[in-house]
């Protein structure tokens, strides 16, 4: 479906767009989509301008998933409701038509999530930095360079081992409304996350063709 529906997108730039938002959005990772962009890319199904085109769209994907994270976690609380909607989606698993599927799974994936972040928040100390072996990394986070790298180097590691950028964004999110990490710090995190993402892609597209490494280096 995936194959097809980039096929559609040979010359309309905002189709393009599109279809990396909605790849984002079932997938629910950036990373996965740029990984998926690089190879179509390599295997010639997508032109190197169509790619460009995708992965903002991809982007842009991201960064709504990521307000919808902020707002049905944080603000609505849907884990207390996460069951309910996924005893109403899981039916139509297995009986919904095909073209219901991929949404189906999107949503659950989606929800569970949510229900991730729900267990983070419930189990997360007030105080992260009590601990003997995290309080240097408080002090540290006030100095005005060293303190943004240091959070952007654990967004970079979060990023590559979770392979989801908008969890690990979501991660600092949660930790900044439950515990007392600072505004500065969570920041650096994201951005670190971002480089992740790209080193990821960067890494993936090296055994490709040129038009692979050259659609990794427009996402960089």
């Amino acid at each position: 479906k995936l194959r097809a529906q980039i096929n559609s997108i040979s010359t309309n730039r905002l189709a393009g767009i599109a279809t990396g938002f909605s790849i984002t959005a079932i997938l629910q990772s950036i990373i996965a989509s740029m990984l998926m962009i690089v190879s179509f890319v390599n295997a010639g199904l997508l032109t190197l301008t169509q790619s460009a085109g995708v992965m903002l769209g991809a982007g842009i994907g991201a960064a709504v998933t990521t307000w919808m994270v902020s707002v049905l976690a944080f603000e609505i609380n849907l884990s207390a409701y996460a069951l309910f909607i996924l005893a109403f989606v899981a039916p139509f698993l297995f009986f919904g038509r095909k073209r219901w599927k991929p949404w189906m799974n999107t949503i659950f994936g989606f929800v569970f999530l949510i229900i991730g972040l729900g267990f983070l928040t419930s189990n997360l100390p007030e105080d992260l930095f009590q601990y003997e072996w995290l309080a240097p990394l408080l002090e540290w986070s006030k100095i005005p360079v060293v303190g943004v790298l240091l959070f952007a180097l654990i967004g970079l590691i979060l990023s590559i081992v979770l392979q989801s950028t908008v969890t690990t964004i979501a991660l600092a999110m949660t930790l900044l409304v439950i515990s007392n990490l600072p505004i500065e710090a969570a920041i650096a995190i994201l951005l670190g996350a971002q480089v992740g993402t790209a080193i990821n892609v960067e890494y993936a597209s090296r055994l490709g063709n040129v038009h692979a490494k050259r659609s990794a280096r427009i996402h960089t």
